[in-house]
């Protein structure tokens, strides 16, 4: 099985100023099998939502590599890498990152507006992930009228809209019912068996089940 991400020497620092520095992340250096579901856990604060930012090019590092599909991307020119993450990443973020005064289907549908894509063949798209997702009847429906499941399944169905190669997840099932988060899990399953390399950071311990790799950080660095 060949590798779709490999870090080497990950070093990320945030400098705050006046000398102050977080060091997020201290040399990590991992593969990640193409097609697989990986868990990367940790307390919290320890790096894994850095370390799943620069994998889905959100962050540079500050030190190191991040290679995907063969191509250095943090040596990627802004527009190029852009396009890149575009074309191959989708990502789930904790927060939801939704746009408030837009409808389910148009925050799903938004990332394709840069694409030119029809706004007829957009909703399309949008309602088939929301009906995968028990989300048809709230199509209409804003953020601020869903539930915290629902904005969660919505963020899901975002990052589903370009077929990305990639998914990467920030606890997926945090915060969300017992039945919202085996849906998720199910949907994650097929998604796998379609192909798809799915990196999840969380502490659910019901997602170790679901992983074919693990990888434990704790003070930025990989726990052997």
């Amino acid at each position: 099985m060949s590798v779709v991400i490999r870090c080497e020497g990950l070093h990320k620092i945030y400098r705050l100023g006046r000398g102050n520095e977080v060091v997020a992340l201290a040399g990590v250096t991992l593969s990640i099998r193409r097609g697989t579901t990986v868990l990367i856990t940790g307390p919290s604060g320890s790096g894994k939502t850095t370390l799943l930012s620069i994998m889905g090019t959100l962050e540079r590092p500050t030190k190191g590599r991040v290679i995907i599909n063969d191509k250095t991307v943090n040596e990627l020119s802004e527009a190029a890498l852009a396009r890149f993450r575009r074309d191959t990443v989708g990502f789930l973020f904790q927060d939801y990152n939704l746009i408030p005064r837009l409808p389910a289907w148009e925050n799903v549908s938004y990332p394709l507006i840069p694409l030119g894509v029809r706004t007829s063949e957009r909703k399309r798209r949008a309602l088939e992930l929301l009906e995968m997702l028990g989300l048809s009847e709230r199509y209409t429906h804003t953020p601020e009228q869903l539930s915290g499941g629902e904005r969660q399944r919505l963020s899901l169905a975002r990052a589903l809209i370009n077929n990305p190669e990639i998914l990467l997840l920030d606890e997926p099932t945090s915060n969300i019912d017992h039945k919202t988060a085996e849906r998720i899990l199910q949907l994650l399953r097929k998604l796998r068996q379609g192909g798809k390399s799915i990196i999840i950071s969380s502490h659910d311990g019901h997602i170790l089940t679901e992983a074919d790799q693990t990888f434990q950080i704790a003070e930025g660095r990989l726990v052997e």
